[in-house]
């Protein structure tokens, strides 16, 4: 078993104190993790691929996933090849920094396209993508977020339709909540088909809390929790997948209010514990 953290668990030191990637990176190998996963969304320029990589190496810090923030469903064709393209190019920079898997989504609502539409773009634009990332040696991994993939049945039956060993799941233990879905009955569905797990918590708030929140399909909302201390049975998550001979990486994804160094140390601590 192998503990990561996500980069996006650390948002908050990145807009108020200005961390980069290398800032992170530290961090990470000081509170123990086995590896990274970086993002898109907090990449330097091109020129500092090398920097990166030689940190990374210096670190012994493995990147167990590369993030790219995609989105098919788009009006046009031109848009649609626009985002093909970037998500190739997310394949490439995740070769070159030695991973095997790039976290992908599928696309956002929209409400002049319609969901059927919308479905049929995401399919013909990921097909092309896992073509070429099985070209790379790249595993394509879709996380349960949003109106196209937010629950199990959608993102197997994807998996399913293109049928490709180089696309799978990204299981995301805490999103399941947001679509009043069981993440022990989503595993189920979709346990076969693992290729990462975003190792998160929610934790469920009343209507009348003032903080930020995360609002699910029913109105519920929601907090992020330090692992263990919301609502996943995260040890149950991890029992299925030591059955079902899961070997990939279990990543922190932290979202919640309180301080995101500290939160991710615990998260880190209880992972661990677990296994």
């Amino acid at each position: 078993m192998k503990t990561s953290v996500s980069m996006y668990s650390l948002d908050q030191y990145v807009q108020e104190h200005h961390w980069d990637v290398f800032d992170f990176i530290q961090f990470a190998k000081q509170i123990g993790c086995d590896g990274v996963e970086l993002l898109d969304m907090y990449w330097c320029e091109a020129a500092d691929m090398s920097r990166v990589v030689a940190c990374l190496e210096r670190e012994n810090m493995p990147v167990a996933a590369y993030d790219t923030s995609n989105d098919f469903v788009q009006l046009t064709s031109q848009e649609r090849k626009q985002q093909v393209a970037k998500v190739k190019r997310d394949i490439d920079i995740a070769a070159h920094l030695d991973t095997q898997v790039v976290r992908i989504f599928c696309g956002d609502k929209k409400k002049c396209i319609h969901y059927s539409q919308g479905l049929q773009w995401i399919n013909e634009c990921m097909q092309e993508c896992v073509d070429y990332a099985e070209k790379r040696g790249i595993h394509l991994a879709i996380e349960n977020h949003g109106f196209f993939a937010g629950r199990s049945h959608q993102v197997q039956e994807m998996i399913v339709n293109i049928n490709s060993p180089f696309l799978g799941s990204t299981f995301d233990t805490g999103n399941f909540l947001l679509v009043e879905e069981s993440p022990i009955q989503a595993l189920e569905v979709l346990k076969h088909n693992v290729k990462h797990v975003h190792f998160k918590d929610f934790l469920r708030v009343p209507h009348d809390f003032t903080g930020r929140t995360i609002q699910g399909v029913s109105g519920t909302k929601w907090v992020g929790a330090v692992a263990g201390q919301g609502e996943v049975d995260l040890q149950r998550i991890i029992h299925v997948l030591k059955q079902v001979g899961y070997t990939g990486w279990y990543s922190i994804e932290y979202e919640g209010l309180d301080d995101s160094k500290e939160s991710v140390k615990k998260s880190i601590a209880k992972l661990t514990a677990l296994v």
